[in-house]
């Protein structure tokens, strides 16, 4: 069974439905040329999607927002099968150590979520929101795809069924 079908994904969709339903009616705006000037004016740090994989819009249209932008995070399910071009950009997405080490192999830098019980491996570190709370991505802005910087884990979390969804998933690849 996938993750997804579990719904243990931490995104609270109520947010994201409502934006799907403006843009549904066609009353949710389009990212203007003057908001991309904002953005290369002032050079807001950005992330590459929010809910949905980033890799399903073409590249061709991310690449101006990511350019105008400071600097970025972003993460992809999606890695296996995307342009070697979003690895400069995107974190792929694992849900176990042994993605992990695929991913990596194939030149990604990941973003693992694991079980509360869980170690980190050797490469990677705690996700630095979750060892202070002050500290917020676009601070922080470790996730920012292929670079020198560690790989990045994070305990799951969210609501406790979804965490129990979770935990029943990572102990499903184990058995």
């Amino acid at each position: 069974m996938k993750l997804s079908q579990l719904g243990s994904c931490y995104v609270n969709l109520a947010v994201t439905n409502n934006i799907y339903r403006k843009y549904e009616k066609g009353t949710y705006p389009s990212f203007s040329e003057n908001e991309i000037e904002v953005l290369k004016r002032y050079r807001y740090p950005i992330r590459i999607g929010s809910y949905g994989d980033p890799t399903a819009v073409p590249f061709d249209v991310w690449k101006p927002i990511i350019l105008a932008s400071s600097s970025h995070t972003g993460y992809t399910h999606n890695w296996k099968n995307s342009k070697p071009i979003w690895k400069q950009y995107l974190m792929a997405s694992v849900q176990s150590l042994a993605e992990a080490r695929i991913a990596q192999s194939q030149g990604w830098r990941t973003f693992r979520i694991m079980t509360p019980d869980a170690p980190l491996s050797k490469n990677e570190i705690l996700c630095r929101h979750t060892e202070d709370d002050r500290i917020r991505c676009e601070i922080c802005m470790l996730c920012d795809g292929n670079s020198s910087k560690p790989n990045i884990a994070d305990r799951v979390h969210g609501l406790k069924w979804k965490v129990s969804n979770f935990v029943k998933y990572s102990e499903s690849l184990s058995n």
